[in-house]
């Protein structure tokens, strides 16, 4: 449609731009920021003294998962071996430990405080256990007054062992083939106090001669504190 000289007159009427109108200006451009200064290097932190691990939150540790294991298998040592009277013992107080049981014991309130997430909490001497406890409970007695005929460990060492729950865990993992794994078992009291036990594994005088056979070692320089390995 053609613009009329009417139209025209209307636009200019009604305000509207004209291309004869000069652009407007365009605002001045903002200086460039100054670059912040650079952060100060951070002075290099303390080292931190090495602590031993803890318990991962919500694991139930080392103690519960072989009683659960062993219930779970009616109490059959032949599905869940137990081959130490250290591991009999521990287990069979198991049940009582997760019942709050306050233990006289300075080695096995030292296990259960320290084994797992914290799940022991002691408050009573009171305490009833479910009938198919009791009866693990009691084959467990008696496994552990056998496994005392071939596995005498002195009763300080074995006080310090139980205190610690990775000598629990050891015996436990090293006895998981189920027959049993030592042989030719020791237990010295060196010169400078520390308990040591050293033991071959359980068939070695069938392999030849240039093989090397495995050896399990614990020692331990106080209740609780010891180191569980096996070599070869």
């Amino acid at each position: 449609m053609r613009t009329t000289p009417l139209t025209l007159l209307v636009l200019a009427a009604c305000g509207g731009a004209s291309p004869a109108d000069p652009p407007a200006a365009p605002a001045p451009a903002a200086p460039p920021a100054a670059p912040a200064p650079a952060a100060a290097p951070a002075p290099p932190s303390a080292p931190t003294a090495r602590r031993p691990a803890l318990p991962v939150p919500g694991e139930p540790g080392h103690a519960l998962t072989g009683w659960r294991e062993l219930l779970a298998a009616g109490c059959d040592f032949g599905v869940s071996p137990v081959h130490t009277p250290i591991e009999a013992r521990v287990l069979r107080n198991t049940p009582f430990a997760l019942l709050g049981y306050d233990f006289s014991s300075s080695d096995l309130k030292t296990f259960f405080s320290r084994d797992g997430a914290g799940w022991y909490e002691p408050h009573d001497k009171d305490v009833t256990l479910a009938a198919d406890a009791t009866a693990c409970v009691d084959a467990l007695k008696a496994r552990e007054k056998d496994l005392r005929k071939k596995f005498e460990v002195p009763k300080e060492f074995e006080t310090w062992m139980t205190a610690d729950p990775d000598v629990f865990h050891h015996l436990w993992i090293w006895g998981r083939d189920g027959a049993f794994p030592y042989d030719n078992i020791s237990f010295t009291k060196t010169d400078i106090g520390e308990w040591e036990m050293r033991a071959t594994a359980s068939g070695c005088e069938e392999l030849p001669p240039d093989v090397d056979c495995a050896m399990f070692i614990i020692t331990c320089r106080s209740e609780g504190d010891c180191d569980a390995d096996a070599a070869g």
